[in-house]
């Protein structure tokens, strides 16, 4: 399942996040500014950025795991954080 996104305007702090947080968790990572691939506990996959997106493939994943849930979090981690009011 593939997922495409418009590039971030905050992809440098999302790359930094992402690499945080797979060494935080033990998350098997590899990658640059251009491309990468992390798996995790049944899960695997990869991602790829351009001048004008951001496309994430998951290319391993446990079957009890819906799809919806998958693209509800991909969603929610690749998002812009929100201004605080």
């Amino acid at each position: 399942m593939t997922f495409v996104f418009p590039r971030p305007l905050h992809l440098s702090a999302l790359r930094e996040k992402a690499q945080r947080d797979a060494q935080a968790h033990g998350v098997s990572y590899s990658g640059d500014a251009r491309r990468g691939a992390a798996s995790y506990r049944g899960f695997a996959g990869n991602y790829e950025i351009d001048d004008a997106y951001l496309t994430i493939t998951v290319t391993k994943k446990p079957p009890f795991v819906p799809r919806g849930r998958i693209e509800r979090a991909i969603k929610e981690y690749v998002a812009e954080p929100q201004k605080k009011p």
